[in-house]
C-alpha cells in the first residue's frame, strides 16, 4: 500500500492545479465574451447610427456588466411596440422615443441634473407634469396613450399630448439616441418584456462552476484513458 500513497497524493495536487487552471480559463473566456457583448445591441435592436465602442481592454467586467453605447449613437427596435423602458447610468443627453425617427413624433430628452424636456416633430412641447432625475439609478418608461405619451422616471411622471398619436399607434417603433457622451445601459425592454439583461453575479458564478467542472471531468477522462492504454507489465514465468 505504501507505494500507492505518493501516487494518490500527486493526483490530488494535480487535480487542484487543473481546477485552478479551469477556473482561470473560464474567467478569461467569460470576460472576453462579456466585453464584446457589451458593445453590441441586445436582441431585437439594431444600430441605426454611430460606431460601436471598442471592447474594454483594462479591468474585467465582473459584476459591472452593462451595454456601453458611444456618443451620437442611435439604437432602433426591429419591431413596433407601445412601451419602452430602460435603466441607464449617466443619462445626460439621452433621447427616447416611440416614433422611430428623430425628427418625428414625441421625443423625451433626459439630463443628469435638469428636468426632462419633450419635443414634438423637432419643436418644444409643453407637457403636463414633470420628470426629474432621481437620486438613484431608476428605470425610465415611455408608454403610448390614445392622445399622447406617458413618461415615468422613478416616482415622477408627465403626460405629453399629441393629436396624431392614435393614428400612428400601429407604427410605433422605440428608438434611443445618445448625446455627446457615452452611457452605460443596465437593462432595456419593450411591451413589459425584457430584451436582455447583462450578466448578473449569479451567471458569472454559474459560468465559473461549469468551466471548472468541465476541466475536472476532462482531466479525469484523460487519466482514465491513460490508464487503459498503458502497456501492462509482462510477467516472466519460469
Amino acid at each position: 500500500m505504501a507505494p500507492g500513497r505518493p501516487v494518490r497524493r500527486r493526483l490530488r495536487i494535480d487535480r487542484l492545479i487543473v481546477a485552478g487552471l479551469s477556473l482561470s480559463a473560464s474567467f478569461v473566456s467569460l470576460d472576453y465574451i462579456e466585453k464584446r457583448r457589451a458593445v453590441l445591441p441586445p436582441p431585437g435592436w439594431t444600430r441605426a447610427q454611430g460606431d460601436p465602442l471598442a471592447p474594454e481592454a483594462t479591468q474585467p467586467n465582473i459584476m459591472t456588466s452593462a451595454w456601453r453605447i458611444g456618443p451620437a449613437t442611435t439604437w432602433q427596435a426591429e419591431e413596433s411596440a407601445g412601451q419602452l423602458y430602460l435603466r441607464a447610468e449617466s443619462t445626460d443627453g439621452l433621447g427616447l422615443s416611440l416614433a422611430g425617427d428623430v425628427n418625428q413624433g414625441i421625443w423625451i430628452w433626459l439630463s443628469d441634473t435638469l428636468p426632462a424636456r419633450a419635443t414634438l416633430d423637432g419643436e418644444p412641447l409643453a407637457c403636463m407634469g414633470q420628470v426629474t432625475p432621481p437620486d438613484d439609478t431608476e428605470p425610465v418608461e415611455l408608454t403610448a396613450q390614445q392622445d399622447g405619451l406617458l413618461v415615468r422616471w422613478g416616482s415622477t411622471r408627465m403626460v405629453c399630448p399629441d393629436a396624431t398619436a392614435k393614428a400612428q399607434r400601429a407604427a410605433l417603433t422605440p428608438v434611443i439616441k445618445t448625446g455627446r457622451t457615452k452611457i452605460l445601459l443596465r437593462s432595456i425592454g419593450r411591451d413589459r418584456s425584457t430584451d436582455g439583461v447583462p450578466l448578473s453575479p449569479l451567471w458569472w458564478m454559474s459560468g465559473l462552476m461549469v468551466g471548472g467542472m468541465v476541466g475536472m471531468l476532462a482531466f479525469d477522462w484523460l487519466i482514465l484513458l491513460a490508464a487503459r492504454i498503458r502497456p501492462k507489465p509482462v510477467l516472466n514465468e519460469e
